[in-house]
């Protein structure tokens, strides 16, 4: 049943889910600073809203300081305001050329409010791949009752999702626990 297309759409579906949890967790502040925690920040650029990693080149300088270096230096105002919107937790600087945000070190009341979100995040994902689950199962009984599957196939199929959805939370878990000591060290 590991061949069915529910299961393997079960799987498409949810490592996308994972993907995108994976995403919001880079987003996340750990101990050091990461391009990621600003590369999503909406800058208007030419006329149209676009992300920071498009117009500027991010980089890390130490462990608290981000760079951004506007690949074009018309946009440089339209980043800076942009980053002073965003409500990063650091106010940007500039020196006419390049943009840097200093960020503070993390205290442990801030530490814990990033491991809360980490959680908030994880609970979507969890319930994203639920989601997935019932939707397939409802297919599988659809197919069922059409009589294109006999009982025993819709429960094995049913089954087979089942070890999928808990092999995804089980990963979603993990690197729950990972981001939480990245965190907290």
């Amino acid at each position: 049943m590991k061949n069915d297309p529910h299961v393997k759409e079960a799987r498409q579906h949810m490592q996308k889910t994972i993907d995108v949890f994976k995403e919001e967790l880079g987003g996340i502040r750990a101990g050091r600073v990461s391009p990621t925690l600003i590369e999503k920040v909406e800058v208007m650029a030419y006329g149209q809203p676009m992300e920071l990693r498009q117009v500027a080149l991010i980089s890390v300088q130490g462990s608290t300081t981000l760079v951004v270096q506007p690949f074009d230096q018309s946009t440089h105002d339209a980043i800076f305001k942009a980053l002073e919107m965003a409500n990063l937790g650091a106010m940007p600087t500039s020196d006419g050329r390049v943009i840097r945000l200093n960020f503070p070190p993390m205290s442990q009341e801030r530490r814990a409010e990033m491991v809360k979100l980490v959680h908030k995040f994880a609970e979507e994902a969890k319930v994203a791949v639920r989601n997935i689950r019932r939707d397939l199962n409802k297919k599988v009984d659809a197919k069922q009752k059409d009589g294109e599957y006999s009982e025993d196939q819709a429960r094995r199929i049913k089954d087979e999702i089942q070890k999928v959805t808990d092999e995804f939370i089980s990963k979603i878990d993990d690197m729950v626990k990972h981001k939480e000591q990245e965190i907290m060290e």
